[in-house]
């Protein structure tokens, strides 16, 4: 869950992606994840930098997708999308995300 209100990573996009209609077309989030709302966070080092990134996604395919700039090496996003240890979520948010094509699973074991 979000600590803070922050904007998805996704508001950078540079890949192009399918639409509803067939088209092609980069896309940019315009939302904000407000705190306490459900994340995709991925820490990873990209561009060859020695220190990982953090970066934080709506949990939805297209901004998991979107590839912002400075994400070359950005892995793919699993199958089941992670939960951090002791969170909880709702039946609405569990079928929100279900609805977008995403499941949820247990935290990875350390």
């Amino acid at each position: 869950r979000a600590k803070q209100a922050t904007a998805c990573d996704a508001h950078h996009g540079t890949v192009a992606q399918e639409t509803v209609d067939g088209e092609a077309e980069v896309f940019q989030c315009d939302q904000v994840i407000q705190p306490g709302a459900l994340a995709a966070v991925v820490c990873h080092h990209c561009d060859g930098s020695e220190e990982p990134k953090l970066w934080t996604f709506c949990p939805d395919p297209l901004c998991l997708d979107s590839k912002p700039s400075g994400s070359r090496g950005l892995p793919a996003y699993p199958a089941k999308l992670p939960l951090e240890a002791g969170t909880k979520i709702t039946r609405s948010e569990y079928n929100a995300i279900k609805e977008v094509g995403l499941d949820v699973g247990a935290p990875a074991k350390q």
